[in-house]
């Protein structure tokens, strides 16, 4: 009587193994991707979120606007929980220095965050810049406020350090705080056909991605 073997050969398990690995290796990366992509628009978002309830203490207390920058950094210190302080962020380590991180077009960034800057207790960073190192003075959008420009990173040290991605900016005044991208934000994604979150662009400075701010507070693809 004849016998029927009903396993495999083990051909047939190299090619099953064979297309699984295939199968892997085009799935499994852009699951990691956007995994990632969504733990740092949920860590954007508390940073943002705490920031504006920071914004909301200062107010309470009749600190702001301000008549001049170094009257800011007291007060939202007194809301920040963070392990180092830096008054020139990038020199002394609170904040990558030139050409260490990269814009949303994946190109370096050939500036430095030369004001303060803090590294937060949960591992995020933090510097700023005053408003008017983008603006004329009597630009609308800054009127009569001390306006500071501050990036966060909320990925800390750790790569991928790209604006756009876990390096989102946000824009507080005397009367509100902004995400970037925003209308008659700094970096509003309306301007400039959309270059302030275009991968495409390969300027070297660290606004272009700023614009994405918004888009990964709304948790909208880009």
């Amino acid at each position: 009587m004849r016998k029927f073997n009903n396993g495999f050969t083990l051909a047939e398990v190299l090619i099953t193994l064979l297309i699984i690995g295939v199968i892997s290796s085009i799935v499994i990366p852009g699951l990691i991707n956007n995994t990632q992509k969504a733990e740092y628009q949920t860590a954007w978002a508390k940073a943002f979120s705490d920031i504006s309830n920071a914004h909301k203490m200062i107010k309470i207390d009749n600190s702001i606007p301000y008549s001049s920058y170094p009257l800011f950094f007291p007060d939202i210190e007194k809301h920040l929980s963070y392990t180092k302080k830096c008054t020139n962020a990038s020199s002394e380590g609170c904040w990558h220095k030139i050409n260490e991180w990269k814009t949303f077009g994946d190109i370096k960034v050939n500036q430095t965050m030369d004001y303060n800057g803090y590294i937060l207790n949960n591992g995020m960073l933090i510097g700023f810049s005053p408003m008017s190192y983008y603006l004329y003075a009597s630009s609308p959008l800054i009127g009569t406020d001390i306006g500071m420009l501050a990036f966060i990173d909320v990925n800390g040290f750790k790569k991928p350090n790209k604006v756009g991605v876990d390096i989102f900016a946000v824009e507080i005044l005397g009367n509100r705080v902004v995400c970037e991208g925003s209308p008659n934000s700094l970096y509003d994604l309306a301007t400039n056909s959309g270059q302030y979150c275009d991968k495409n662009n390969t300027q070297t400075f660290k606004e272009f991605g700023a614009g994405c701010s918004l888009k990964a507070l709304m948790k909208q693809d880009y």
